[in-house]
């Protein structure tokens, strides 16, 4: 015996109809779905590869900037080494050129000093040039004493 549920049959065709259009306007708006969705991961996979691409650019842009102010600086260095070497051999040759002239200075108002001395036990006579030069020859013997 059959059970009845109290659908005639032709609205039981009816909504079986009903129901095979809603399955496929779902099984269409899935698919239409699932393509928006590829298209999405395509465009989206796109867009992470140029991002990629654009940022491994900069960093290689970026790399070779910081490689020629490097080797710019290391010009520098070396420019800066070579006149510091240069000061150093001219601060030398100036020093010992400095130490011969204080010593030529030394030596002539140490021999006029000697001369005048001499002159004075004969002569008795003090005069304004040999006060100068007693008043230069004293700081100059005692810088002199202190540099050396």
């Amino acid at each position: 015996m059959a059970q009845d549920h109290g659908y005639l049959p032709c609205e039981l065709e009816q909504f079986n109809r009903n129901m095979e259009h809603a399955s496929a306007d779902i099984r269409g708006q899935a698919l239409h779905e699932r393509h928006g969705a590829e298209w999405l991961r395509q465009e989206a996979k796109l867009r992470t590869s140029w991002d990629e691409h654009g940022n491994r650019m900069r960093l290689k842009d970026r790399i070779d900037h910081v490689k020629a102010l490097r080797s710019r600086l290391q010009e520098v260095w070396d420019l800066v080494d070579r006149e510091e070497k240069l000061l150093g051999s001219e601060k030398t040759r100036l020093d010992k050129g400095l130490t011969g002239r204080h010593d030529l200075i030394m030596n002539v108002s140490g021999e006029c000093e000697m001369l005048s001395q001499a002159r004075e036990g004969i002569n008795n006579v003090h005069d304004e040039v040999e006060d100068r030069l007693r008043k230069v020859r004293r700081p100059l013997c005692c810088s002199y004493q202190s540099i050396a």
